[in-house]
């Protein structure tokens, strides 16, 4: 009885050894796999931040403006090259996107960000401007499907109040969404309209705005 005994306790004691061993194992894995997520973790939010945090500053003397840009997007200086009342002074487009020439309408539907500069003709008020935007946006036969999804008059745009609306559209069959933000300096209208697919749009538009965000206007003539 004595040594059935003892064996009955030496398996136990191994039962329990056992136990303890696996146990042990067991957390020695869970703190590895807490190690292994939080590492990762940390590299993805290293490389997103590395990535949102690499901008460059242009400055344009001509026209008075600076601007934080992403180093990794392209950067086009157009200036006079356009006929009309608005000249547009720079293009921002992704390095996946870059825009072929600027030879043809601006708005032809592919992922942009563009700083214009116009003469304020009559003296209209940011509620006028935005309002008569909308009206040659709704007007041009090659638009169609506009929806305003947002807009204000009481929005900041190098560091001055600005108007800023966002819509939805189809520009020669294709959809895209756009926001555009202006601001009256003395004799002229400074806007920034950022315009990318819907596909798109809710990846760049935050960078968009932080571009928004750091314009600055160096001259007030």
């Amino acid at each position: 009885m004595l040594i059935k005994h003892s064996n009955v306790l030496r398996t136990k004691m191994m039962i329990n050894t056992v136990s303890i061993r696996v146990f042990i194992a067991g957390i020695a894995v869970v703190f590895i796999v807490i190690f292994l997520l939080s590492n990762s973790t940390n590299i993805i939010l290293a490389s997103r931040k590395s990535v949102v945090s690499d901008f460059f500053t242009y400055v344009n003397s001509t026209f008075g403006m600076k601007m934080q840009v992403p180093s990794n997007w392209d950067l086009q200086e157009i200036e006079n090259e356009l006929n009309g009342p608005a000249v547009t002074i720079i293009r921002v487009t992704p390095a996946f996107d870059i825009h072929k020439s600027f030879d043809t309408d601006p708005s032809d539907g592919s992922t942009y960000l563009d700083i214009n500069v116009q003469n304020n003709i009559g003296n209209k008020s940011l509620d006028s401007l935005m309002k008569n935007n909308i009206n040659i946006i709704k007007n041009d036969n090659n638009t169609s499907d506009f929806k305003l999804l947002s807009s204000t008059t009481h929005a900041i745009l190098a560091g001055r109040k600005a108007y800023t609306m966002v819509y939805s559209s189809t520009y020669n069959g294709l959809k895209t969404i756009t926001i555009d933000s202006a601001t009256l300096c003395r004799n002229r209208v400074y806007s920034a309209t950022f315009n990318a697919e819907p596909s798109s749009y809710a990846e760049l538009a935050q960078t968009a705005r932080k571009m928004f965000g750091s314009l600055i206007l160096t001259t007030m003539s």
